[in-house]
């Protein structure tokens, strides 16, 4: 299911609710940046992938997402298969307008425990009014507005990369 932010809202999953790990994914068109937590919030590992833009290519972006897994996994002592299925991820990523990206992204992350797919603008607005109301102009590899209004409604504008239009984006 999907709202207005882009949101995927997980499923219920069956047995323990609390993960060991939670994976938290920045993915933007430049760069992905990862860092593995324990259950506790302890930071375990860093790690950094390449471009991550459902839109414009999702493989890829799934790609970037799972190499800096890998590389967290190396840097914490995890073996990166066994610790998917008790790890919860929680991505951040450009491109979560396009439905076939989205689709294939959550195909391509089953083996984690759960998986919450946002886009990055969404993620970075919650991050910045800590969940409240408020508005955030993001200039980047691409440019995005966005608000959360006293009423809780997410509006966007723009936000379609620099290659669809963004102006002073790239």
């Amino acid at each position: 299911m999907t709202d207005d932010a882009g949101l995927v809202r997980p499923q219920a999953v069956s047995g323990r609710l609390t993960p060991d790990y939670v994976l938290a994914v920045d993915g933007g068109g430049s760069k992905t940046n990862v860092i593995l937590f324990a259950a506790d919030g302890t930071s375990l590992a860093k790690s950094r992938g390449g471009p991550c833009n459902l839109y414009r290519d999702a493989e890829a972006g799934l790609h970037a997402v799972l190499h800096a897994w890998e590389g967290c996994c190396k840097r914490a002592g995890l073996d990166p298969l066994a610790s998917a299925a008790s790890t919860a991820l929680s991505a951040a990523l450009a491109g979560t307008s396009a439905r076939s990206g989205r689709e294939h992204f959550l195909r391509g992350t089953h083996q984690f425990r759960r998986c919450c797919l946002s886009s990055d603008a969404y993620a970075a607005l919650i991050g910045a009014f800590r969940g409240g109301p408020g508005a955030l102009l993001s200039v980047g590899t691409g440019t995005v507005a966005c608000r959360i209004d006293a009423c809780f409604r997410f509006e966007r504008r723009g936000g379609w990369g620099f290659p669809a239009g963004d102006r002073g984006g790239g």
